[in-house]
């Protein structure tokens, strides 16, 4: 009778400890599922805001070309201005030299 009152109190025991296994590896899983999930929105956020960062810097990239574009046409006018500035002095100073001769 003992060690039927004894086997059962020891398969009781088992009985208790498999539950309480059974209910931390469930919270594990638990947990586990619930930081996937943020993991996988914290994921889709960064996806998005990538998308977004990469438009910015196709913008910027834009706005830089744009800038280029329009700094070499100044350069290019500025050249010109010069030549024609030059030429003008040349000009007026022959002028001058012509008229001091006369």
């Amino acid at each position: 009778m003992i060690s039927l009152r004894s086997a059962d109190q020891t398969a009781r025991e088992a009985q208790l400890s498999a539950q309480d296994d059974m209910r931390r590896q469930a919270q594990l899983a638990k947990d586990s599922h619930e930081k996937y999930e943020r993991e996988l929105v914290a994921h889709a956020d960064d996806v998005k805001r990538l998308s977004e960062v990469k438009e910015q810097l196709e913008t910027v990239r834009a706005t830089i070309r744009e800038h280029q574009t329009a700094a070499e046409v100044a350069k290019a006018n500025l050249t010109s201005s010069e030549q024609s500035w030059t030429r003008q002095k040349q000009a007026l100073e022959q002028e001058l030299s012509d008229v001091c001769k006369r």
